[in-house]
């Protein structure tokens, strides 16, 4: 689970159709890249569009399945050390309008 809370003012309005580029990277490895309807996960957090003004948006997500688990427990020999998915996953969502005008930029390192 991860808890996401973002802040910010939006100057014009969003309306339906704006979409968000989103790419996660596990160190320089892509693990996911993809376009997503930014109004439809608005209204996953009873945030409609048109977007408008100051918002904050909090949100726990649950990890993609992409994202390797980390290893726990003991390591019973070399290689078993070696096997580990602990690190830096580098989120960056691009933000526009349905008129392909961008709205904002997000990046944000997560380490696990």
């Amino acid at each position: 689970m991860l808890s996401i809370e973002a802040k910010g003012n939006f100057t014009h309005k969003v309306e339906d159709g704006a979409y968000i580029n989103l790419s996660v990277k596990y160190g320089l490895i892509r693990i996911i890249n993809q376009r997503t309807d930014l109004c439809e996960q608005m209204k996953n957090i009873d945030e409609p569009c048109p977007l408008e003004g100051f918002k904050t948006v909090t949100k726990d997500v649950e990890l993609p399945k992409e994202i390797p688990p980390v290893r726990k427990g003991k390591r019973r020999c070399l290689w078993a050390s070696l096997i580990r998915f602990q690190g830096k996953y580098t989120v960056l969502a691009d933000v526009y309008t349905k008129g392909n005008e961008k709205v904002t930029c997000l990046q944000a390192e997560v380490h696990f």
